[in-house]
């Protein structure tokens, strides 16, 4: 009895993963500025017609740096700010952001250690991007 209990939440979490992610694309977000030390994706949920949630993941960060999620529409458009992301003194992090409107694609989605307060952000300024197409 106790097995079967075990058995079925063991179950019953990974159907919840699942019904999460459903719908889900894993973008791999591809090196800019020449960094190559620093890797991430991002599981961009664009299923749902009223939100699209955003999960960032990065590795190879410079610690003591902040870093910034974003997406664009149409490159030269405005970026638009998701998040500030998390990071540890190691140089990972994440962000998690929702965004209240379902983006049709394409649309372009990265990172940049660019204060977003300042003006002058452009595709130079982008640590990893990627289009989701």
């Amino acid at each position: 009895m106790k097995k079967t209990a075990i058995v079925l939440a063991v179950l019953l979490v990974v159907g919840i993963a699942v019904a999460a992610y459903a719908g889900a694309t894993k973008l791999t977000l591809t090196a800019r500025q020449g960094n190559v030390g620093e890797t991430g994706f991002v599981v961009v949920n664009d299923a749902n017609a009223q939100k699209t949630i955003f999960q960032f993941q990065m590795r190879g960060g410079t610690p003591g740096t902040k870093y910034w999620g974003y997406y664009y529409l149409i490159p030269g458009d405005t970026w638009i700010l998701l998040g500030e992301f998390k990071m540890n003194n190691s140089g990972s992090g994440h962000l998690h952001a929702t965004v209240t409107s379902c983006l049709n694609r394409p649309y372009w989605v990265g990172v940049s250690n660019f204060d977003p307060a300042a003006p002058g952000m452009t595709i130079s300024n982008q640590v990893m991007s990627d289009i989701l197409s």
